[in-house]
């Protein structure tokens, strides 16, 4: 009886001086050292660097790891090539940062630009893949459709030569091998 005694009044005393520590009002500010109005008014007032976006990355500045992906939209390469990349940089994007960026076209896009929680670009700016509106399109200019399918996997699709999204001329990544059975087995 007297332990459980000790122990409360302890866990009171330690309640009381963390609620008188936390509201305790800080210490008003020390006055700074008297200083000759002439000189404050010739000091020019600090320079603050302005608040902005990490400057996109260049292609120097892309990993050779993520340099593969440079070809998506290359000449000589076909609009299936393409996809099927696209596809698997957004799932080494994923396997490296642990995730997928939330969002649609165009936060896939910043993020694999080297907006994401580690600065890294995985895309140069000026890559043939990017637009001008800061979307991933395919070889004819038409914005990717981006669907996540499961955790690390998004289905790709491209509208294609006629530019029209669910047509037949449509190049869609297709889902086969290991990664279907990934998927079945819920991974």
């Amino acid at each position: 009886m007297r332990n459980a005694t000790l122990a409360l009044a302890a866990i009171v005393a330690f309640g009381l001086a963390f609620f008188i520590f936390v509201e305790k009002e800080p210490p008003p500010p020390v006055p700074p050292a008297e200083v000759a109005e002439t000189e404050m008014e010739a000091a020019p007032p600090p320079a603050v660097p302005p608040v902005s976006a990490a400057p996109p990355a260049t292609p120097k500045e892309i990993s050779p790891r993520w340099q593969v992906y440079q070809a998506i939209n290359a000449e000589g390469a076909s609009a299936q090539e393409d996809v099927m990349l696209m596809g698997q940089l957004l799932r080494d994007y994923h396997g490296y940062l642990k995730g997928l960026p939330y969002g649609g076209n165009k936060e896939f896009t910043q993020a694999l630009l080297g907006q994401n929680r580690l600065k890294e670009p995985f895309l140069a700016v000026d890559h043939p893949a990017v637009s001008a509106q800061g979307e991933l399109i395919d070889r004819w200019g038409t914005p990717y459709f981006l669907h996540p399918v499961s955790e690390g996997i998004v289905e790709v699709k491209s509208a294609g030569p006629d530019q029209q999204m669910w047509t037949e001329d449509d190049v869609d990544s297709v889902l086969t091998g290991s990664l279907q059975q990934q998927l079945e087995r819920g991974r």
